[in-house]
């Protein structure tokens, strides 16, 4: 079975040949979209400082 990518090698490998082109491409559709790629919307405060 063919990838998105195109390759149909191992199965533990496909999974990261198929996440890295579609991070890019949501990248590219949000920096083509106006929005700030640097500063996430819903984001939770993970460390607090006193």
């Amino acid at each position: 079975m063919c990838g998105i990518v195109g390759y149909s090698g191992e199965k533990t490998a496909q999974p990261m040949l198929t996440v890295v082109p579609l991070q890019l491409f949501v990248y590219a559709a949000a920096v083509l979209g106006g929005q700030d790629v640097n500063k996430p919307r819903n984001r939770a405060k993970s460390v607090t400082v006193k």
